[in-house]
């Protein structure tokens, strides 16, 4: 078993699950974090985006200086309540976000195979910055679908989830039911997903993944004409921070090739991966 956290509990459930919820922050700190994050979302330009999204995504911006200072201000924030709990992790990516009431949905998904999954295990820490519960659109995942499902994913590879996305909201969903101060932390293999913003109020949080210190960051690039076919990178947070995916072109270090074959996943899969 891989060792994340510092405390073995939640390396337990982390292991049986994919995901944890715990506290992080106190109130002194949760307003501290609250102020910084207001004052750099009034600086970011909500037009400056290389992708059109029905939400407010820091990475999707065009201004590397802006998403710089996003990066290197939350990330001397956050440093030390994180490496209380996990040890020797670094920050590879840090998002803003924000869903205006109305709006929000973000698509069934696993994020991007940033490290050597055999080895390592990269994770999403989710931070709210208000209570976040189903109905203003809260992140769901779907327990125990980490590691199993598939192990090399980024924007160039098709999801195997694809035709499943109804039956996996309405039966598999778990909402996160926080309390500001709270986090939810995601094995980046898991299956998750987030809903539309019913309430009255502007749903902002904060999203941190991060990778073990001694695993290398990789990208794999699936072929134009053959999706299956990989290309694998080494690359580092300075790629992510500049990351068009519109464009091929990989900034990294290439390390080889591979042609791999995610199963398509069926529920009849889907009940034995969770069972």
């Amino acid at each position: 078993m891989k060792r994340i956290f510092n405390n073995k509990e939640l390396d337990d459930v982390f292991e049986k699950k994919g995901y944890i919820t715990t506290n992080l922050l106190d109130r002194s700190q949760i307003i501290a974090l609250q102020t910084l994050a207001n004052n750099l979302s009034s600086e970011t330009d909500k037009f400056d985006k290389n992708i059109e999204s029905d939400y407010d995504l820091s990475f999707f911006r065009e201004n590397v200086a802006v998403k710089q200072r996003i990066f290197d201000e939350l990330w001397h924030f956050f440093e030390k309540p994180i490496a209380q709990l996990l040890p020797d992790y670094e920050p590879l990516i840090i998002n803003m976000f924000n869903k205006l009431p109305g709006t929000g949905e973000v698509p069934i998904h696993q994020n991007w195979t940033f490290v050597d999954e055999d080895k390592y295990t990269s994770v999403s820490i989710w931070i709210p910055l208000c209570d976040v519960n189903k109905s203003n659109g809260t992140l769901e995942v779907v327990p125990g679908t980490h590691r199993n499902v598939s192990k090399y994913r980024s924007p160039s590879i098709p999801w195997v989830f694809r035709g499943m996305e109804e039956v996996l909201k309405k039966q598999y969903m778990v909402p996160l039911e926080l309390k500001v101060g709270e986090v939810g932390i995601i094995d980046d293999s898991v299956i998750h997903y987030s809903g539309d913003n019913h309430s009255e109020q502007n749903r902002p949080t904060i999203q941190l993944i991060l990778k073990p210190k001694k695993a290398k960051a990789l990208h794999y690039l699936g072929g134009k004409d053959n999706p299956h076919h990989l290309k694998i990178y080494e690359v580092d947070a300075q790629f992510f921070m500049s990351f068009n995916m519109n464009d091929r072109k990989i900034a990294g270090s290439f390390l080889g090739e591979k042609t791999v074959f995610n199963p398509q996943l069926t529920e009849e899969k889907l009940k034995e991966v969770i069972a």
